[in-house]
């Protein structure tokens, strides 16, 4: 699957009025659902849009099924995207504070959906854009309905029992993106699966998109991923996409 591309403050400040380019400003916090809705108010990079993590980048939870923030279906999220103005052809920046894990969030659907080129994420977030000196908006932004239409790649997620039938070969590599403290104290509460263990721990990095960890030291040389299909568990999609 193609990585987003990073783009710099500068470089999105000089093509933010771009025509048919579509900003989503994805910030959330766990802590305070309302966290991004307030802060796209209180201003944004002009011309975007506000995109909510749980209201437009997640499904209806179910107790007990799903994780905190689901999957949205399909056909609700196209209608997200071509109300954004999104077409097939458009090019996407999405941004977060930094350092953009749930703006990567909204990468993975994109890609999920098809919408693999033509996408990028505001390298550093709005932290870098406030310290390159780059003003915010308080206008609301201009939108033309866009034509996006996508199906969901069923091949890039892997179900429990799918996992737990591939759970001991050597081509496969688990990462396990929750922070290195919840990685230690509630992977023993989690359910125990044969041949779980080891788990590499990959936490993200609070600066930076390059660093991964293994038990959370940085992967280098000595300890660096194989060459092999690497799955990725969280308990919140929120943030995993982050390590996609």
């Amino acid at each position: 699957m193609p990585i987003a591309q990073l783009i710099s403050p500068q470089a999105l400040d000089l093509k933010k009025e771009q025509p048919g380019l579509v900003i989503l400003d994805c910030r959330f916090a766990l802590e305070d659902p309302d966290y991004g809705q307030r802060s796209y108010a209180d201003g944004h990079v002009a011309g975007s849009i506000f995109a909510d993590l749980e209201r437009d980048l997640s499904g209806a939870i179910i107790k007990g099924v799903t994780g905190r923030h689901p999957l949205p279906e399909p056909e609700d999220l196209i209608e997200r995207l071509q109300a954004w103005g999104i077409n097939a052809d458009s090019e996407v920046v999405l941004y977060d504070d930094g350092p953009g894990a749930y703006a990567a969030r909204a990468w993975w659907l994109l890609a999920w959906l098809g919408k693999r080129d033509g996408v990028f994420i505001l390298d550093g977030g709005l932290k870098a854009w406030h310290a390159a000196g780059l003003p915010l908006s308080l206008d609301a932004p201009s939108v033309i309905h866009g034509t996006f239409s996508g199906a969901p790649d069923a091949s890039l997620l892997l179900s429990a029992d799918q996992l737990q039938q591939r759970l001991g070969q050597p081509s496969l590599t688990l990462l396990d993106a929750r922070a290195c403290r919840a990685s230690r104290v509630k992977w023993s509460r989690s359910i125990r699966l044969p041949g779980i263990s080891p788990v590499r721990n990959a936490p993200r990095s609070p600066t930076t998109w390059a660093v991964m960890g293994v038990s959370c030291r940085p992967i280098n040389s000595s300890n660096a991923l194989p060459e092999s299909s690497v799955i990725v568990r969280q308990r919140s999609w929120s943030r995993i996409a982050a390590l996609a």
